[in-house]
């Protein structure tokens, strides 16, 4: 029931973005990830990001790909995963994990990492754990690990997050599958 009402939250607060939730088959799971990129988000990122680098640019153009889960009747957990050379590494893209409240989005986490992106159901108006994948950047074989909210935010150290290796790596909603990288939408330009 609580993952049925989280749910239903996230659709509406995506919907007052002017954003529709509709959900992509990935192998007999459906990812939220979300169809297009909010222009208040967008605008957001380019400003985190800050001006582009017209090589790394030119080379592989920033791209992200958006989900949303909600915390409560007025915030969101919006999880953005960004591709790019500016972006990524052998360890993973950067993930992150933001808090929005209808106005503004406040960065709660910062970790690299690979799809899929699942989000592990919390009591309502709790921040959910996460699980990512983990390889590459000195990591020899892939896992799944736990991202946990604590002191106020996920890990935020940018880097390779290596946490426990989880039992079931399928554990969680499926938020951003590796087949939504595909849809990813520029964070500079059209």
């Amino acid at each position: 029931m609580m993952t049925i009402t989280r749910t239903i939250l996230a659709a509406a607060l995506t919907a007052a973005l002017g954003l529709a939730a509709t959900q992509t088959t990935h192998a007999a799971e459906r990812s939220l990830a979300l169809p297009r990129l909010n222009p208040l988000l967008k605008a957001w990122l380019q400003k985190e990001l800050g001006p582009p680098d017209a090589v790394m640019e030119k080379k592989e153009p920033t791209r992200a790909i958006s989900a949303a889960t909600a915390l409560s009747t007025s915030k969101t957990e919006v999880l953005v995963y960004l591709i790019g050379s500016r972006t990524c590494g052998t360890g993973g893209c950067e993930l992150y994990i933001l808090e929005f409240d209808g106005k503004t989005f406040r960065k709660v986490g910062d970790v690299t990492a690979h799809p899929p992106i699942r989000v592990i159901p919390a009591p309502y108006g709790q921040h959910p754990d996460l699980t990512v994948m983990v390889e590459g950047g000195g990591v020899r074989e892939a896992y799944a690990t736990k991202l946990r909210f604590s002191a106020g935010h996920y890990p935020m150290d940018g880097g390779v997050f290596s946490g426990p290796a989880l039992k079931n790596p399928r554990t969680g909603d499926l938020m951003i599958g590796v087949d939504d990288k595909a849809r990813a939408e520029p964070v500079y330009g059209r």
